[in-house]
């Protein structure tokens, strides 16, 4: 609090000093959720969430504050000992505050205090592992680096108190645009980078950034038996952890590069730091759209068997290697609404370790097909994947293999003036194998609609199954209502959910 303090007295300061700022708008959310069980036997219960901002600013000056609360899912039976506002108060909990404050001058500052949420390089130090996601008619290939600060919004969790401060150096002054960063948390933790980003030649830009972080990790329980077997034990330790992350754009050619040093909290014989390196690469040739991806661990052999990486967040990266292959096609069509056909592939192999003393490696494939018919209009995707395809590796019991099953998705939308809408199917199937003699079904539906120019109200409806050798195993069905109102100096979002488990 005392950080707050200090951060809104000192933005109060820099305002008078450079005008009066104005008020922009003042912005409400809140969601409600009731979930009605189809036991009549079971009480009803009731959740949400409710907060706001205030936008002020001036040509010079731009200040953003938000609060946050959410009430937990409650039973109806505990509102009624509610007799008094103190009572009520008393059943929210998860208060979330936060502020920031811009200053546009020779070199923009910017400073954000509250419990904040850090994302981009500060993700990756907290967890190396990459991602698995596979999806294999993604457009997107982007490079996000340095201290990515976020104040609170409605949906997102408690974080401990933070504060961040960002200054730019403008290309004028210095000969290339320059930017550094650092942070500090409430548990003394502390962040720290500096960025760069230059144009070689005219449609050509590389993009550099060096980011440090000094956390506290430790080992759980449940890592803390295996730990004490492979003689790594710890209990907790003070850690650094740096990342060189690198961007390359051209009209042919786009490549990422990312690598890692973690120092381990793990005492001789093991080595006291272990190294990750990440690339991606795209490239396109005429209706050819190929992305490549590789991840490593260079110093596996110098790390406990059962860890060979441990984040920042006390996280362990059991993935030892990953290597991505996504080509897509594209096909246009020169009819009325610009339409393009799209074919993609998409497959991940992994090298991972088992969570056990022996820390045995295995291999699997995950792998995805799409198509895709999209214009202004109307748009329609269907794609079909396997997961968790092992290639190879020994097993020590069958609660160790991991999990195979297949994975059936279809969407459209449709984007007119008059209403904008969409439809989502999904099918996952796991067969019956040595790990379990039962064959699992999900089912899922979900749509949406806004009608009317305006977009005023949201309607949204949803239904999950699940079976277990034909048998039903339980189903829920959901749906919402957004309203959301906008004008100069106020926008609104109320939304309210329900949720039946049948």
């Amino acid at each position: 609090m005392k950080i707050l303090s200090y951060f809104f007295v000192m933005s109060l300061s820099v305002m008078g000093i450079h005008a009066a700022p104005v008020f922009k708008f003042a912005e409400i959310k809140e969601t409600t959720s009731l979930t009605i069980p189809a036991d009549s036997g079971k009480e009803n219960s009731v959740g949400g969430s409710v907060g706001g901002r205030i936008v002020l600013g001036n040509k010079l000056f731009s200040l953003d504050a938000r609060t946050y609360a959410t009430l937990p899912k409650t039973k109806r039976s505990a509102f009624e000992d509610v007799s008094s506002s103190a009572d009520f108060f008393a059943l929210w909990n998860d208060v979330r505050f936060g502020m920031g404050g811009t200053m546009n001058t020779r070199f923009p500052v910017s400073v954000k205090a509250g419990m904040l949420s850090f994302s981009k390089s500060v993700s990756r130090l907290n967890n190396p592992a990459p991602s698995a996601s596979v999806s294999p008619l993604t457009k997107s290939f982007g490079f996000s680096a340095g201290i990515g600060s976020n104040l609170p919004t409605l949906s997102s969790a408690v974080k401990p108190l933070a504060v961040f401060a960002s200054v730019c150096v403008p290309q004028k002054q210095f000969g290339i645009p320059l930017e550094a960063q650092i942070a500090c948390t409430q548990d003394n933790t502390t962040f720290a980078s500096v960025s760069l980003s230059v144009q070689p030649h005219k449609g050509m830009t590389v993009q550099s950034a060096l980011t440090a972080g000094h956390f506290l990790v430790s080992a759980d329980n449940t890592t803390k038996k295996l730990l004490t077997d492979t003689n790594a034990f710890f209990d907790t330790a003070w850690t650094y952890a740096a990342s060189w992350e690198s961007a390359f754009r051209s009209p042919f050619l786009k490549a990422n590069l990312f690598v890692g040093f973690q120092q381990m909290p793990f005492s001789s014989p093991f080595s006291p730091c272990a190294v990750w390196v990440k690339a991606a690469a795209r490239t396109s040739w005429r209706v050819l759209l190929l992305d490549l991806s590789y991840f490593t661990i260079p110093t596996l052999s110098s790390s406990p068997r059962p860890v060979p990486l441990l984040g920042g967040s006390s996280s362990i990266c059991r993935t030892i290697n990953q290597l991505g292959l996504h080509p897509q096609v594209q096909f246009d069509i020169h009819n009325a609404y610009a339409a393009t056909v799209r074919l993609g592939y998409y497959a991940l192999i992994e090298k991972k370790i088992l969570n056990t003393r022996e820390a045995e490696q295995y291999s699997t494939l995950k792998w995805s097909a799409g198509l895709a018919y999209e214009s202004k209009p109307f748009t329609a995707k269907i794609t079909f994947g396997k997961t968790n395809h092992v290639l190879d590796g020994r097993f020590l019991t069958i609660s160790t293999t991991p999990d195979e099953y297949y994975s059936l998705d279809l969407s459209t939308s449709l984007a007119l003036d008059a209403i904008r809408a969409s439809v989502s199917l999904g099918y996952d199937r796991y067969p019956t194998s040595a790990k379990t003699s039962t064959a699992k079904d999900g089912f899922s539906i979900d749509a949406s609609a806004s009608p009317g120019k305006a977009r005023i109200v949201t309607l949204t409806s949803g239904f999950s199954s699940s079976y277990k050798n034909g048998e039903k195993t339980g189903s829920t069905a959901d749906a919402s209502a957004t309203v959301t109102f906008k004008s100069t100096w106020l926008r609104t979002t109320l939304k309210c959910a329900v949720s039946v488990p049948l």
